[in-house]
């Protein structure tokens, strides 16, 4: 318990420091939907929305009172499970349970948008779908 995110909060964890830290957790959630929701509106005023392939991905969960842990160095679903969300032309709606690693996005852009994959990666492509997407802002 001597790593960097564990020193973030004393032993032992109250109710109102989880709270506390949840908060904040929070407003940068509430602060990022902000400012992705100004992008998606720029992309719709100037047009390029439907022609734009969007991803939202993070490098890793985050404990926040989850087991009694803070951050993200834990092997618990809380640190290892992270968003990826892809929408765009191409692009099915819907969702998966599959694993994917975030170097694979690289071959997965590559292939949506009709470019070569990188010779000698082990990445590999992860596109959900070839059937064309619809969406809504």
């Amino acid at each position: 318990m001597t790593v960097r995110d564990e020193q973030l909060e004393k032993w032992p964890r109250t109710p109102e420091a989880i709270r506390r830290h949840l908060h904040e957790y929070y407003a940068c959630i509430t602060s990022i939907d902000g400012h992705i929701g100004r992008l998606l509106q720029t992309l719709q005023e100037q047009g390029e929305y439907e022609r734009t392939i969007i991803i939202f991905s993070s490098d890793n969960g985050l404990a926040i009172g989850s087991h009694g842990l803070m951050g993200k160095q834990n092997l618990y679903e809380d640190g290892m499970k992270v968003p990826l969300i892809m929408c765009g032309p191409g692009i099915a709606a819907g969702q998966s349970d599959a694993l994917v690693y975030l170097l694979d996005i690289y071959p997965t852009v590559c292939e949506l948008v009709g470019a070569p994959a990188p010779q000698g990666s082990t990445a590999r492509a992860c596109r959900p779908s070839s059937r064309a997407a619809r969406r809504s802002p």
